[in-house]
């Protein structure tokens, strides 16, 4: 059974942010990810966002979207980091790794990538 949660929202300071959470090992995350990335950002290149009204009240930057994978540590698929160092220089990822018994209380375990 897989399970995956997408989750766009923008931070305080007005930048786009994809939350992409597993809860089981699956070698599709990165490129599910990625292919989610590509279209926020070309509606963010677009002004789909702001023209559609979402996120009202705050002013998006003109950043790239950032992209933030979240998985138990030990259900991250082996192939994961690999094939995510395969992604292009403008797509600011990171991996977080949080506990195995999360639904109780989530900790963080490893965090690599931009926001680390």
């Amino acid at each position: 059974k897989r399970s995956i949660i997408d989750l766009l929202t923008v931070t305080k300071e007005g930048r786009l942010v994809i939350i992409e959470i597993k809860a089981s090992p699956d070698p599709d995350l990165p490129f599910q990810a990625l292919d989610y990335w590509i279209a926020v950002e070309r509606h963010r290149k677009a002004g789909d966002f702001r023209n559609k009204g979402y996120f009202a009240g705050c002013e998006l930057r003109n950043e790239p979207t950032l992209l933030v994978l979240v998985a138990p540590l030990l259900a991250y698929h082996r192939t994961a980091h690999r094939l995510i160092s395969f992604f292009p220089d403008e797509v600011p990822v990171t991996e977080i790794g949080i506990n195995q018994r999360w639904k109780g209380q989530i900790r963080t375990l490893r965090r690599r990538g931009m926001l680390s």
